[in-house]
């Protein structure tokens, strides 16, 4: 071995064994990517449709079956050779030949509408920004609350990983006009005001 003249193997430190062991770990939580070609070997997928079907016939699952089932997350996933994969993720995998280096985000919102045009490329904090309203929003605004103790309608937002105050307002709709000149401002192509289903 290089270094070792003679070829005795170098006692390993406490620090090698731990190293080892959390790269033993670390594989164990991330399994071995499927490649691009397998995944094409599997599935046919219709860009107006957004569907994705099985090629052949696997286990109990026909040929020309439709693939996808709901994730925790509410968007569509599927099980690959064992690894389980966002659908919208595969799907990009499909058309464009390459496993997306960052979010992939639904442009209207509809996180099981993944016809390609939906699809797009994102950060963290734009595929964050276009998200839709809360469901335990009771103003109807996104962004926007009643503070009782200041007796106005709160308008804060997020952007960049932080949440910006943009002010207190004693109506609601200039609370909403605030808010909404903001994004567009701010958030360009990701501005989303929470009307989207």
């Amino acid at each position: 071995k290089k270094g070792n003249t003679m070829g005795i193997p170098k006692k390993k430190t406490q620090k090698n064994n731990k190293k080892e062991l959390e790269d033993k770990n670390t594989d164990k939580k991330h399994r071995k990517i499927t490649p691009i070609e397998r995944i094409i070997e599997l599935f046919n997928y219709d860009q107006y449709t957004g569907i994705v079907t099985r090629k052949t016939k696997r286990a109990q699952f026909k040929a020309g079956s439709v693939v996808g089932t709901k994730h925790i997350s509410g968007y569509l996933a599927a099980r690959v050779d064992g690894n389980i994969y966002l659908l919208h993720r595969l799907i990009w995998c499909i058309v464009y030949g390459n496993w997306p280096d960052c979010y992939i985000d639904h442009i209207d919102g509809n996180k099981k509408n993944n016809i390609i045009s939906n699809l797009r490329e994102a950060t963290h904090t734009e595929n964050t920004q276009n998200a839709k309203i809360r469901e335990d929003n009771t103003s109807g605004i996104k962004g926007v609350h009643y503070s009782n103790k200041l007796d106005k309608w709160v308008a804060r937002v997020q952007t960049e990983n932080k949440r910006v105050h943009l002010g207190a307002f004693s109506t609601l709709e200039e609370a909403q006009d605030c808010i909404e000149k903001f994004r567009l401002d701010s958030h360009k192509n990701f501005t989303n005001n929470g009307n989207y289903n």
